[in-house]
Order: C-alpha cells, then sequence, then structure tokens
C-alpha cells in the first residue's frame, strides 16, 4: 500500500462485498507508527527516520440526516407524509462474524451486525 509516497505492506484479506475498502489492524498500525485521529478522520504516521505524513479518509460536505424514532412519530403525528423503504441485498454473502481474523480477535470494537 502506498500512502504519500512512502511504500508500505500490508496482508489483505477478502471479507466479501461489504462497504470497508480496508480494516487495518492493530499491529499494523503500530508498526508504522501511526495515531488514529477519529475526529479529524485521519492517520498520522510517524516512522522513524522518515518525514511525517498523514493520510485522510473521505470527509463529507453535507450532514447526513438522520432522525430518531421519537422524532419520526412526532413528525407523523403533525400530518408529514411517510414512506416506508424495504431494502434486500440479494446479491450479499452472509460473513459470519467468527470468521473475519481481526474482528473476531477484537470482538469489542467492532458491532455485532457487522
Amino acid at each position: 500500500m502506498i500512502i504519500e509516497e512512502t511504500k508500505t505492506f500490508i496482508d489483505l484479506i477478502k471479507l466479501g462485498e461489504i462497504e470497508f475498502d480496508a480494516i487495518l489492524g492493530m499491529d499494523w498500525l503500530s508498526a508504522y507508527s501511526a495515531h488514529v485521529d477519529c475526529n479529524g478522520k485521519r492517520i498520522i504516521f510517524k516512522i522513524e527516520g522518515v518525514p511525517e505524513f498523514i493520510f485522510e479518509g473521505v470527509k463529507v460536505s453535507h450532514a447526513i440526516s438522520i432522525i430518531s424514532a421519537i422524532r419520526a412519530t412526532k413528525l407523523l403525528r403533525q400530518g408529514c407524509p411517510e414512506f416506508l423503504a424495504s431494502v434486500l441485498d440479494t446479491n450479499g454473502t452472509n460473513i459470519k462474524f467468527e470468521t473475519i481474523p481481526i474482528v473476531n480477535e477484537f470482538p469489542g470494537v467492532f458491532l455485532e451486525d457487522l
């Protein structure tokens, strides 16, 4: 994997057709002296002998419109129109939680419905 012209090595495991591009394990992150800035959506690499470099994730330019069930109920009572959508992914494969190596090693970090 090349980040900011710095070549790193990574073992990739295909997890099926899910939304993640890659999940970097704690061992890999620590091997490359990575500091994860969740709020800034970036990873700062401070490798000895290499100038510091940063990988920045994609930032959403607009807020995603999500409302709670309580708010939705209030809006419906006020007469707002309602729509129900049901989506079924028939192309997806069922991946068992136990079969994903990194996820299995750190179950407290990942959601059960991953």
